[in-house]
C-alpha cells in the first residue's frame, strides 16, 4: 500500500494505463529487491494507491532461452551451405537463400507454391512423394535422389532429405534439405564412361599388351594380364595372374628391370624405351616397352602398368625400307641426271648426289630443309620457285623445257628440266619432284650445227642461184640463138613478101577507093596487120642486134615532151604529163624512144583490153571507164626517174617474176620481147626498170637513170 509518501510517477502511469510495468529491481523498506517483476498499480483512495508485484523471473528466463534457440535456428537456416525449406501438405512455406540459389527462384516466387513446380515431370514429383514419405513413416527421415528443374529450364540432380517437425502430427510441416549433386553425378557418369572406355581398350587392343603388377611386393606379381598380352606372349591370363613377370623378359635384363621398377616406385615416374621380350615358346622379339605408376588417393604407388607393343614387323619393315631407300639412292646417284624433291613450302626433302654437287652442299642428306635461296643458284631462285608453284597449283607436269642456270664456278649453263606434282597415297599433292640434265655441250653443238647448216644453206642457195642463173642464161642463149636464126629468116623471108603485099594493097586501094565497093574497112584492117607484122619483125631485129649506143647530151624534160608528140595514144585514154626533173642526160635518143614506146603500148593495151585490132575494147566490149595514162619525170633517191602509170587491171602477182623473161607474154599476140628490150636498153644506159602493180588498180613503170655529179 502506498500512502503518506510521494507516489512515484511510474506507479501513477501504470494505474492510468492499466499496462503492467516491468522492472528488474525496486525499493522495499529501505532494501533493493532484484529479479524480474511485473508491477500492477491501482488507486484505492484519493491519496492512496495499491501496487501488486509479480515475480516473473523464471518465465522471463524461459522466454529468453526460446529466443536464443530461435536465433540459432535462423542463423543455421540462413547460413547452411545447402538448401533448406519447409513444406506443409507439399506447399512450400519456407526457403533459405541457398535453396533460392539452387532453384533460381526468388523467395517470393517459391513461398505458398506447390513443390510440383520444381520437378520436370509428374513422375518425378510423385516418386519423391511416395518414396520419401514412405521412408519417413518407417524411419522418421526420408532421403532420395531426384531431378529438379531450375527457373531457367536447366535440369539438375538433387539429394533430398526430409523430416517432419512433429512425427505425430505431419500437418505441422516437414522440413527438408536439398543438396545440388549435379556435378557429382556428372563426374560419376564420366568416371563410369572412362572406366568403360579403358576396359574396352584393355579388352580390344589385341596388338597391345597391358600388364598390371603389384608395386608393394619386393618381387612384383602380375595382377592383370590383358587379351593383347595373351596374344603377344602366348600365356593365358590364368597362367600369369599371381605369378612373377620375370619369364616375360631376358634373364640378363632382370637386374635392369628391377632397378627401373625401384626408381619408379621411389620417384613416381615410369620409363619408356625398346626392350627385348620373351614369348612362352622362348621366341625373343623387339618391343616398345613403357611403364606407368598407378597411385592411390594419397599419391603412393600401389601398382604399375606395363604397356608392350610387338614391333618385330615394324623393325623388319624399317630394315626393308632402309634397304629400299639405299637401293633407290644408289640408283638416283648412278643416273646421269640431277634429281630433287621438295615439300609444298618449296623446301628440299632430298636429292641425288649429282644434284648435291651442283647445289654446293656436298652430301645429299645436307640438302634437307634448305631452299633455292641457300644454294649456288640463289640469283635464279625466284624463277625456279615460280615454276615450282605453278606446277603445284595447277597439278600439271611441265616436261623437258630448257632454261639457263648460272653458277659461280661454271658460268652459264643450259638445263633441260622436267617437274611434276609429288603426291601421297591418297593422291594429295605434297610437293614437287624435279629432274634436269646439263645440255650446255649439246646446246653448243646445236648452235655450231645450226651455224654450219645456215652456212650450208647459204652456200646451197648461192650455188642454186648460180645454177639457176646459168640455166636461165643457157636457156636465154638458146632462145637468143633461135631468135637470131628466126630474125635472119624473118628479115629475108617475111619482109620482102610483106613489102610486095603492102604495095599490092596500095594499088587495090587506089583502084577501088571512092567507087562504093565497101572495101575501105577491109583494106584498112589488112594495112594494120601488115604494120603489126612489120613491128614484130622490127622488135625481133631490135632485140637480136647488139648495137652500140649513140649517146647525145639531152635535156630530158623537153626531149620527153617532144617524144610524146610522136607516140600515138588511143583517143579513149586520158593522158597527163608532168616533166620537172630538170635533168641533163647522155642517152641514145632512138633507143630510149623505143623504151617509151614499148612501155606506153603495154599500158594502153592493158587499159583497152589487149587487142590492137579492136581499139574500142576486148572482143568488142566497151572499154573500162576512167582510163588514164600519167607520165612524169623527177629526181628521187639519187636517181632520175621517168614514171609511166596507168589505171588498167594490173599484173597478177604470179606473173611479176617473169615480166622480163624473153618470149614470155600474157597476151594473145606479140612475141613477149617488149619489156626484155626495155630492160636491156636501160641497163646499157647504166640504169634500170622497176615495176609496181596492184590488181584492179593499175601499174606504174619506172625507167631510171643514174644521177651523175
Amino acid at each position: 500500500m502506498l500512502a503518506g509518501t510521494p507516489i512515484p510517477d511510474c506507479y501513477r502511469q501504470v494505474a492510468l494505463s492499466g499496462v503492467p510495468w516491468q522492472t528488474q529491481q525496486f525499493e522495499y523498506r529501505d532494501e533493493r529487491v532484484s529479479g524480474a517483476f511485473e508491477v500492477f498499480a491501482f488507486q484505492t483512495a484519493s491519496r492512496e494507491m495499491a501496487a501488486l508485484f509479480m515475480d516473473v523471473t523464471e518465465r522471463m528466463q524461459t522466454e529468453q532461452a526460446l529466443r536464443d534457440s530461435e536465433a540459432r535456428m535462423q542463423s543455421i537456416f540462413r547460413s547452411a551451405p545447402t538448401g533448406i525449406g519447409m513444406v506443409r501438405d507439399r506447399i512450400i512455406i519456407a526457403a533459405n537463400d541457398h535453396l533460392c540459389e539452387i532453384t533460381g527462384y526468388a523467395r517470393g516466387e517459391l513461398l505458398n507454391q506447390s513443390a510440383r513446380m520444381l520437378y520436370p515431370t509428374d513422375e518425378d514429383f510423385e516418386f519423391v512423394g511416395r518414396e520419401k514419405y514412405d521412408q519417413i513413416k518407417h524411419f522418421g527421415v526420408g532421403t532420395v535422389e531426384t531431378r529438379w528443374r531450375r527457373r531457367d529450364g536447366e535440369i539438375i540432380d538433387v539429394l533430398l532429405s526430409s523430416c517432419p517437425i512433429d512425427q505425430a502430427d505431419w500437418a505441422r510441416g516437414v522440413t527438408f534439405s536439398a543438396l545440388d549433386i549435379t556435378s557429382r553425378k556428372r563426374a560419376e557418369t564420366a568416371l563410369r564412361d572412362s572406366e568403360a572406355r579403358l576396359r574396352a581398350i584393355f579388352e580390344a587392343a589385341a596388338n597391345v599388351s597391358f600388364i598390371v603388377t603389384d608395386a608393394r611386393a619386393a618381387h612384383p606379381n602380375v595382377l592383370e594380364f590383358s587379351p593383347g598380352a595373351e596374344r603377344i606372349f602366348g600365356y593365358r591370363r590364368t597362367e600369369m595372374v599371381g605369378r612373377s613377370a620375370a619369364p616375360l623378359y631376358l634373364a640378363q635384363d632382370s637386374a635392369r628391370f628391377a632397378e627401373a621398377h625401384r626408381r619408379m616406385r621411389e620417384g613416381g615416374r615410369g620409363f619408356s624405351g625398346e626392350a627385348t621380350l620373351v614369348r612362352k615358346n622362348g621366341e625373343r622379339f623387339p618391343a616398345l616397352y613403357t611403364t606407368y605408376p598407378l597411385l592411390d588417393s594419397d599419391g603412393r604407388m600401389f601398382a604399375s602398368l606395363a604397356v608392350a607393343i610387338d614391333i618385330g614387323e615394324q623393325k623388319r619393315a624399317e630394315e626393308s625400307l632402309r634397304e629400299s631407300q639405299a637401293m633407290l639412292q644408289a640408283v638416283l646417284d648412278a643416273i646421269p641426271v640431277c634429281v630433287f624433291w621438295k615439300d609444298r613450302n618449296l623446301n628440299f626433302l632430298g636429292c641425288n648426289a649429282r644434284f648435291a654437287r651442283d647445289a654446293g652442299v656436298g652430301a645429299s642428306e645436307r640438302i634437307v630443309g634448305k631452299s633455292d635461296f641457300d644454294l649456288s643458284w640463289k640469283a635464279q631462285a625466284e624463277r625456279y620457285r615460280a615454276d615450282d608453284r605453278a606446277v603445284i597449283e595447277s597439278g600439271l607436269p611441265r616436261l623437258r623445257y630448257e632454261e639457263p642456270q648460272e653458277l659461280p664456278d661454271k658460268g652459264m649453263l643450259w638445263l633441260r628440266t622436267s617437274k611434276m606434282p609429288l603426291t601421297n597415297s591418297r593422291g594429295e599433292i605434297i610437293g614437287i619432284l624435279g629432274a634436269y640434265e646439263d645440255i650446255t655441250e649439246e646446246k653448243r653443238a646445236e648452235e655450231e650445227l645450226a651455224r654450219y647448216r645456215n652456212e650450208l644453206e647459204l652456200l646451197v642457195e648461192e650455188r642454186t642461184q648460180e645454177l639457176r642463173k646459168a640455166q636461165e642464161e643457157l636457156v636465154l642463149r638458146e632462145r637468143l640463138a633461135a631468135l637470131g636464126r628466126l630474125t635472119a629468116t624473118v628479115s629475108h623471108e617475111l619482109r620482102n613478101p610483106l613489102g610486095t603485099l603492102r604495095g599490092s594493097l596500095l594499088l587495090i586501094d587506089d583502084a577501088t577507093r571512092g567507087k562504093g565497093l565497101g572495101l575501105e574497112r577491109v583494106l584498112d584492117r589488112a594495112e594494120r596487120n601488115i604494120l603489126r607484122c612489120d613491128a614484130i619483125i622490127e622488135e625481133l631485129l631490135d632485140f637480136a642486134r647488139g648495137a652500140t649506143l649513140s649517146r647525145e647530151g639531152t635535156e630530158l624534160d623537153p626531149w620527153l615532151a617532144g617524144a610524146f608528140e610522136e607516140i600515138s595514144i588511143p583517143a579513149p585514154i586520158e593522158k597527163a604529163f608532168d616533166f620537172r626533173s630538170g635533168a641533163f642526160v647522155e642517152i641514145d635518143r632512138q633507143r630510149m624512144l623505143r623504151c617509151l614506146i614499148n612501155v606506153v603500148n603495154n599500158a594502153c593495151e592493158a587499159m583497152l583490153g589487149e587487142s590492137p585490132i579492136l581499139p574500142n575494147g576486148r572482143h568488142g566490149e566497151p572499154p573500162a571507164p576512167a582510163m588514164r595514162l600519167t607520165v612524169s619525170s623527177a629526181i628521187r633517191a639519187g636517181r632520175i626517174e621517168i614514171c609511166v602509170a596507168d589505171t588498167g587491171p594490173g599484173i597478177a602477182p604470179e606473173h611479176m617474176e617473169r615480166l622480163f623473161e624473153p618470149l614470155f607474154s600474157t597476151k594473145s599476140f606479140g612475141v613477149g620481147l617488149g619489156l626484155a628490150i626495155v630492160r636491156k636498153i636501160m641497163e646499157q644506159h647504166d640504169g634500170g626498170i622497176d615495176i609496181r602493180s596492184e590488181p584492179k588498180k593499175g601499174t606504174t613503170v619506172v625507167l631510171w637513170l643514174p644521177l651523175w655529179e
